[in-house]
Parts: structure tokens; sequence; C-alpha cells
């Protein structure tokens, strides 16, 4: 619904005005949040509003993500919970 794009630093962040973006990954992770933002110097995806992550059996969700495309390492941060589907 909004968003911004830094051009020099190639940095950019989308918003949902209501309710969450949805995005999914090829690795099968589906990431609720929102808003994204990427950080390209440090190539890390951030959001620092609450998140939900789905994957294959559990949920996560908390309040805050940083996901480190370098070596594919995701942190959710702040009141986390994990759910695993049946």
């Amino acid at each position: 619904d909004q968003g911004w794009l830094n051009t020099q630093s190639r940095d950019f962040e989308i918003r949902k005005d209501d309710g969450d973006l949805n995005v999914s990954m090829n690795n099968g992770y589906s990431i609720q949040a929102p808003s994204l933002a990427w950080k390209d110097r440090s190539r890390e995806i951030v959001s620092e509003e609450p998140v939900r992550i789905f994957g294959r059996g559990f949920r996560i969700q908390g309040d805050r993500l940083i996901v480190r495309l370098e070596n594919q390492e995701f942190s959710v941060v702040g009141d986390v919970h994990v759910t695993q589907d049946p």
C-alpha cells in the first residue's frame, strides 16, 4: 500500500496499511508482517513490527524479524511463540 526506495543505498521498505503483507519464500516459508524492509549493505530483510512465519509443520511469531541472506539465517526477537502443527 505504501513504501519508499533509496536509490543510492538501494534500501527500501514496503508497508500494508490494513493487515499484513504475505511473502512466500522459495524455501517454503511464508512471512506475514505489517511492513518489511530491505537493507542492501547488510543484505538483510527486517521488520520492526509483529511477525509470523509459517514453515513445514510449525508457526513462529514474535515482535521483530531479521533475515540474513548471507547465511540464510533468520531471527525472531521479543515475545517469541512457536507452535507445531499436528
